[in-house]
């Protein structure tokens, strides 16, 4: 099981995103994954980090559906694979939040199914080997051949649902989700992820699984205060719902919160159920999360 950094969605400069690819590839991280808000644009930060720094994967966790058609996506996403070179890039995408679809991007909160779809029918043609797409959709349209050739990037959707996990076994090469726990991870979202990747006849589809950890010897006291963090995003329905089904009674009863021994373990257990990759989100003070990054660079654990 692979092990990458998250990086939020408030990065205010391009310096700022090269010291967090710097800090992880020093900690032996395999990659970092940056969210898209609105801060700096995460793919294009991904192109001048990338060659900057080598030999460490970049990608986003996700870039919203909305507002953005496939194909200057697939244009951006192939640019910057260009640029950091072959194999190191992971274009994750999904549908955002309806609140955030419908104030910020003024897209109603409908047909996410189909929009998430024919985005993906296209960007799997653009980033495919003949770089080619035809297809007219409801909605989205593009005829189009591209003539770069560099390698194609990992192409991720943002799936929690069954519908959107078919979805992403169909037409991409796996999910990376959030608020998810180990038990939803088996029982839910590795059943259907490899059931429609299996129909479609692509490869084992990829796990990339986001909780929030932190290493800490006072864990009681570090859920609660890492628990208000929380509340806000378990809120949002899609979440809410993850966290029903994982049985859950507050958001941090999915951390990964304890010492370095308990925490391993955890990640063991997320390992165990074929989860790819883990996706860290790290919390807590600043002690706290400088202790948290040491313990991923150990070999302890990957082992």
């Amino acid at each position: 099981m692979e092990i990458s950094l998250f990086c939020g969605a408030g990065l205010a400069s391009i310096d700022a995103a090269i010291t967090e690819v710097q800090r992880a590839k020093d900690h032996r991280f395999d990659g970092v994954l940056f969210a898209q808000g609105f801060g700096i644009d995460a793919l294009t930060a991904i192109a001048v980090v990338g060659s900057k720094i080598p030999d460490i994967g970049l990608g986003t966790a996700v870039i919203p559906i909305q507002g953005r058609h496939p194909l200057p996506m697939a244009l951006a996403a192939l640019t910057a694979a260009d640029a950091i070179g072959p194999k190191r890039l992971t274009l994750g995408i999904g549908a955002t939040h309806a609140v955030v679809s419908e104030n910020v991007f003024a897209i109603p909160y409908t047909e996410m199914l189909e929009r998430s779809r024919e985005q993906l029918i296209v960007l799997d043609g653009l980033l495919s080997t003949s770089r080619s797409s035809n297809y007219d959709g409801v909605t989205v349209a593009t005829h189009a051949t591209l003539t770069m050739t560099t390698a194609r990037p990992r192409l991720l959707l943002a799936a929690l649902g069954p519908k959107m996990l078919q979805l992403a076994g169909s037409y991409a090469d796996g999910t990376v989700t959030w608020m998810t726990g180990p038990k939803t991870i088996t029982e839910q979202t590795l059943p259907a992820l490899t059931r429609a990747a299996d129909e479609a006849g692509r490869a084992t589809p990829q796990v990339v699984a986001g909780l929030p950890i932190c290493v800490t010897d006072h864990t009681g006291e570090c859920a609660d205060r890492l628990n208000a963090l929380l509340q806000g995003p378990a809120a949002l329905p899609s979440y809410k719902r993850m966290l029903t089904n994982e049985g859950v009674e507050r958001p941090v009863d999915i951390a990964l919160i304890g010492n370095e021994e308990e925490v391993a373990e955890r990640l063991g257990d997320l390992r165990s159920r074929g989860v790819t990759e883990f996706l860290a989100n790290i919390l807590g003070s600043d002690d706290e999360q400088a202790r948290t990054m040491e313990f991923l660079a150990s070999s302890a654990a990957r082992s």
